[in-house]
């Protein structure tokens, strides 16, 4: 009969351990209930320069071979980030393709971050490719950290907008046919 009311005496004070412990573990989540709407507040940072500054410098070969830079670019442009990894990057080339030839005022630079293949051969049918390793010199140029990145670009060459999708193409106005 000892060992008995051992045990039980044993089985109580490990339910009690656990319970404190849960108490601990549900105090814990609701103190990260409270900051979740103040982090959810901080956008993710794709690394694109800010909004107002100047096109940074970069040169690079299409997939044409012709060299592309930003002393020649055309303007105004949108350049879109791809990586060939990337889930909703797959989903966002061909609509982004679709965007370009629907609007053409808008030179379309895609910059395809991995190797040539599908993606890039979608994107080849509607504007300028740029196929180039991780740390190429335009993803790094603009210090792109996620993907897809979008950037669209005045007639001056200043960032009028930047996103991770297709809502870049609208959400500044943009001149048609300005040039440098």
């Amino acid at each position: 009969m000892p060992y008995l009311t051992a045990a039980v005496i044993l089985v109580g004070l490990l339910c009690s351990a656990n319970m404190l412990l849960l108490l601990g573990v549900v105090r814990r989540l609701r103190e990260h209930e409270r900051l979740l709407p103040q982090a959810a507040a901080v956008p993710f940072s794709l690394g694109l320069p800010p909004v107002g500054s100047a096109m940074p410098s970069f040169t690079a070969l299409s997939t044409t071979g012709g060299p592309v830079d930003s002393d020649f670019l055309p303007l105004p442009a949108v350049i879109a980030f791809f990586d060939v990894g990337c889930e909703p990057c797959r989903e966002e080339a061909p609509r982004f393709a679709r965007q370009a030839v629907a609007r053409p005022e808008l030179n379309a630079l895609a910059v395809v971050v991995g190797e040539a293949g599908p993606m890039s051969a979608v994107l080849e049918e509607s504007c300028l490719v740029v196929v180039e390793p991780a740390g190429g010199s335009v993803a790094e140029a603009f210090g792109v950290r996620g993907f897809p990145a979008m950037c669209l670009l005045d007639e001056r060459g200043v960032i009028a907008a930047t996103g991770s999708d297709l809502t870049v193409l609208t959400s500044a106005p943009v001149r048609p046919g300005a040039r440098r």
